[in-house]
């Protein structure tokens, strides 16, 4: 995590090194782990009966 967080900063030294290793690096298996992972921070977080519904395409 860390070499990844540093590499994000030599790539884009605009960011000023405020990418945390611990907190905004996810390592994944691959591309479907990724759009999975990446839907749960926008999905809202109260309670329903019928639950959000998230649809995702095939990458591949």
């Amino acid at each position: 995590r860390q070499a990844i967080a540093d590499w994000i900063g030599r790539r884009y030294p605009t960011l000023g090194g405020r990418i945390d290793a611990d907190t905004h690096v996810l390592p994944l298996n691959g591309s479907r782990e990724g759009l999975f992972s990446a839907i749960f921070p926008v999905l809202a977080r109260k309670p329903s009966i019928e639950g959000p519904v998230v649809l995702i395409p095939n990458p591949f």
